[in-house]
């Protein structure tokens, strides 16, 4: 994580206003000093979700390949779409510091002055690179209770594991950040981003074109969250599926109205359209229960 923590240095303070000079922080309006002061919160947030990423990379899923020899399959069912989901958030992470970088007053190693960063939150969560978050978000957000249940049985059943998490989380790296905390803390990042950008936009005035590039981000992320949240759906139906295959008795077969037969072997073919229960009413409209409803 070397060169990773290099970055952090450009970070290290609370606020915005605690990095530039007294100076030219009193020459800035109120609106400015509060636009600079979330984006700085993106920037800071951004760099702590990478570092979540590169401790789950570096630390525990190297760990378990090197030290307790797991099988990669292994480990990817921990921690799924990893080295994607680096890739996709240190590129997004290395062009806002580039941007902090267009943005330097008077060649001030300390001041700078972000007038321009919706083009960067659009180009993240538009084209190629919205599929991208679609697709990786979609597979590790629907994977979560599959990789928490997954950590829970080794670290009951594998007293190997058990010891090697606790001797990662005590480490000055780790800060005592355990490996289901890791796994929620990146399922909720990207719903994050929307009240961060709103609160960019809210604060930015007289720059029309960065108002309608903020508008914009603020619509696609909301986008790309309405696409995972549907691929989550999806991937749960499928698991939940799989689950009443399994515990249907192989020689189960009925005959549906249409005369046709249905099999246990059918269900593979098919898709969960709903599971829960449902109340049943008498014709007065009074309620008669409730039963369990599997619709395929």
């Amino acid at each position: 994580m070397g060169d990773f923590e290099i970055d952090s240095k450009q970070l290290e303070a609370e606020s915005w206003s605690r990095i530039v000079d007294g100076k030219f922080l009193k020459q800035q309006k109120k609106d400015v000093v509060k636009r600079q002061e979330v984006i700085y919160e993106l920037m800071q947030t951004e760099f702590h979700h990478i570092r979540t990423l590169k401790i789950m990379s570096d630390v525990y899923s190297r760990g378990m390949m090197t030290d307790l020899l797991f099988e990669q399959q292994m480990v990817e069912k921990l921690f799924p779409c990893l080295d994607e989901l680096i890739g996709i958030h240190s590129q997004f992470f290395q062009r806002i510091l580039e941007r902090k970088k267009e943005s330097v007053v008077d060649k001030s190693e300390k001041n700078f002055l972000i007038k321009r960063i919706g083009d960067v939150l659009v180009n993240q969560f538009s084209g190629e690179n919205a599929e991208r978050l679609k697709k990786t978000y979609g597979k590790f957000c629907g994977q979560h209770n599959q990789s928490v249940n997954y950590f829970k049985d080794l670290y009951t059943k594998d007293k190997r594991f058990q010891a090697f998490v606790k001797k990662k989380m005590s480490s000055s790296v780790v800060r005592r950040l355990g490996i289901p905390e890791c796994i929620l803390l990146v399922t909720q990042r990207i719903t994050k981003y929307p009240v961060l950008f709103q609160r960019i936009l809210q604060c930015t005035k007289d720059n029309e074109a960065e108002q309608e590039d903020l508008t914009q981000s603020l619509n696609l992320v909301k986008d790309v969250i309405g696409a995972v949240d549907s691929k989550v759906a999806s991937y749960e139906k499928k698991v939940r599926l799989n689950e009443i295959y399994t515990k249907t008795d192989s020689k189960s077969i009925m005959r549906m109205k249409s005369g046709q037969m249905f099999a246990k072997e059918d269900l593979k073919r098919k898709k969960l359209v709903r599971d829960g229960s449902v109340f049943l009413k008498s014709a007065a409209g009074r309620l008669k229960g409730k039963a369990q409803l599997t619709c395929v």
